[in-house]
């Protein structure tokens, strides 16, 4: 699976902002890859070929992952940040149609307006193509090219329901600029378009075929305290899991040694806690739903002191309406609860459920099996040591959410001290997050529907193609850090072994020439004043920095700007040094710049140019 392009035909300022619309067929397409005849867009329908090969990223013979990484690259303000706005516009809008079509259950997703785009993509190697006409608001004249066949997006829903979403490819993107998403940047003509909010919830057993990551508030904000917490037990569960299974650092010279685990907090409190977030429901469908956990668990034969039985209860019975509240899979049921009879069969049918949706009860139940005092340690080499256990098994194996966790680690250079994963760096912490959002998803996408989809009319889907985009993924990250991280990712993927997922398209943008050098050139897309431009210099992968930086980033100088001008003054200087030579005092200013610059080459040259000043 591929994303081949988009083609811009006509948009709104507000929403194109410099990206250049067609003209002519001189402008407006963008292709993220290289296939024959690439300056214009392939013919729908047709079987497409492209020069690097699927199996290029691959670390090994073993991996049957097909994977394509594409970057994209430009100066500041160049279009970068609005081409993958247009992908996400096209993306939120298709997950519109399947909404309004199906009904299903989740964030509301607004239509994106103002844009009159084409998205091409190639499965199996045929093209497709997803047409928008967004000029206007819920225009309704939208289209898809799938399987050899043009169709309304509206009748290819209502003809192959939600299982078609198994044909298409599920997004995850991951943007950690403040600058990013902010709602005053969707206001067209005037009239707020702010269409994102229903693309960063993610409740809905991924039906919406694209996520945001970080969450963002209607207003655009990071709860970055909030982010920390929620990624803990999924950093944690990935790296125990990367180490101890496949013998992976995820981080460079970073040893997980124990996890230490603490309660949140007083467990009253933590037990009011659960018990107030649970709105709209009544008293009786809640002690149903206390009394049947507690008997179908026979929690009073459980080795739990009374304290924390009532607050795993209050913790399972919240768990369970959220599950029913979010999940058409389980919605249905809430009604039905009116005896503890009826809550135990929802219980049951949660029990058996094995994908990610239930994943969070079944690690409380393992907790109940051996529960954990209120603070301690646990060493890693007593979790998850068979190698044919999953990373879902991993996450079962650590302390419910009502716990704080952290990781010990210690370093390859001085194994006596340790540290905790809370206190890495923010550069640690940013490859951490960012990896084990991607890989946490991509779990959740590869986890087993078949036992869903047998029990319901639903349908969930089963994708075998995703896109990832890190946009602006070097933000954070010392240059080695950026040096590693394509390697480090694809090492992550191999090693997590998915079952369904097995074709994956990353698109990267970026300013690190770093990042660059992993990327065939073949497969760079190079922005400048809204077109994509051809560059000089022929081979970005393996190529020197300084050429990448040159030839692909529009670098003008090699110095920074304030050295430049320093150089440039003292030529000016120089061609009139025979009608004016210099004074003492400026002669002497020279030299002392001189004397601080660091290429022997240019400093030699420079004190030449200055005698002759004298």
């Amino acid at each position: 699976m591929h994303i081949i392009g988009i083609e811009l035909i006509d948009g709104e300022k507000d929403v194109i902002k410099n990206l250049c619309k067609k003209d002519n067929n001189t402008e407006g397409w963008f292709p993220f890859v290289e296939y024959r005849n690439k300056e214009n867009p392939p013919e729908p329908g047709s079987t497409i070929a492209f020069s690097v090969d699927s199996s290029f990223y691959r670390l090994d013979d073993k991996s049957d992952i097909d994977i394509t990484i594409s970057c994209i690259v430009g100066k500041n303000g160049s279009g970068k940040s609005t081409l993958l706005d247009l992908l996400y516009r096209i993306l939120n809008n298709v997950a519109y149609y399947y909404q309004a079509e199906t009904g299903y259950e989740g964030c509301k997703i607004e239509y994106a307006c103002g844009f009159n785009a084409n998205l091409y993509f190639e499965v199996d190697n045929q093209v497709n193509v997803i047409k928008i006409n967004a000029m206007e608001e819920d225009s309704q004249k939208d289209t898809i090219f799938y399987d050899g066949s043009g169709i309304s997006i509206s009748d290819f829903i209502k003809k192959k329901g939600l299982s078609s979403l198994s044909q298409f490819f599920y997004t995850v993107v991951t943007n950690y600029s403040a600058y990013s998403f902010n709602p005053e940047d969707y206001v067209i003509n005037g009239k707020d378009n702010y269409y994102l909010n229903g693309i960063f919830h993610k409740n809905d057993g991924y039906i919406t075929p694209i996520v945001l990551l970080p969450f963002r508030d209607w207003r655009g904000i990071i709860d970055i305290e909030n982010e920390r917490t929620l990624a803990k037990q999924r950093i944690i569960s990935l790296i125990i899991y990367l180490y101890n299974v496949k013998g992976t650092l995820l981080v460079e010279n970073r040893k997980p040694t124990s996890i230490v685990y603490k309660l949140k907090g007083d467990i009253k409190d933590l037990t009011k806690e659960y018990r107030d977030k649970i709105e709209n429901i009544s008293d009786n469908v809640i002690s149903f739903l206390n009394n049947a956990w507690e008997e179908y668990l026979d929690l009073n034969g459980q080795n739990l002191i009374n304290d924390i039985k009532q607050l795993t209860l209050s913790y399972l019975v919240y768990k369970t309406i959220k599950i029913c509240k979010n999940y058409k899979l389980f919605t249905e049921e809430l009604s039905d609860i009116t005896s503890k009879e009826k809550a135990i069969e929802i219980i049951e049918k949660i029990r058996n459920d094995k994908s990610h949706m239930t994943l969070k009860i079944r690690q409380c139940i393992e907790f109940i099996k051996s529960p954990l005092d209120q603070e301690g340690i646990i060493n890693i080499s007593e979790v998850l040591p068979d190698e044919e256990k999953s990373l879902d098994a991993l996450f079962l194996e650590l302390p419910p959410s009502f716990y704080n966790c952290d990781l010990q680690f210690y370093s390859n250079d001085n194994q006596s001290e340790t540290f905790l994963l809370s206190k890495m760096s923010s550069g640690e912490l940013q490859l951490l997050n960012s990896f084990s959002y991607v890989l946490y998803h991509l779990n959740n996408l590869d986890s087993d529907k078949q036992n869903i989809n047998k029990n319901s009319n639903i349908n969930y889907p089963s994708y075998n193609n995703v896109t990832i985009v890190f946009d602006e993924a070097e933000l954070y990250l010392h240059p080695e850090y950026q040096r590693i991280y394509v390697y480090r990712f694809l090492e992550a993927i191999k090693a997590c072994v998915f079952e369904n997922v097995k074709k994956i398209h990353v698109i990267i943008a970026t300013h690190s020439p770093y990042l660059l050098s992993d990327i065939v050139s073949d497969n760079v897309l190079h922005l400048d004043n809204g077109s994509a431009v051809k560059t000089q210099c022929e081979e970005t992968f393996c190529a020197n920095i300084y050429d990448i930086l040159e030839h692909q980033f529009f670098l003008e100088s090699a110095v920074g700007k304030f050295a430049e001008e320093k150089i440039r003054n003292l030529l000016e200087q120089s061609e009139s040094s025979s009608e004016k030579p210099l004074s003492n005092d400026e002669y002497e200013y020279y030299q002392k710049f001189i004397n601080k610059i660091g290429d022997k080459y240019l400093k030699k040259s420079l004190e030449c140019i200055l005698k002759k000043m004298r």
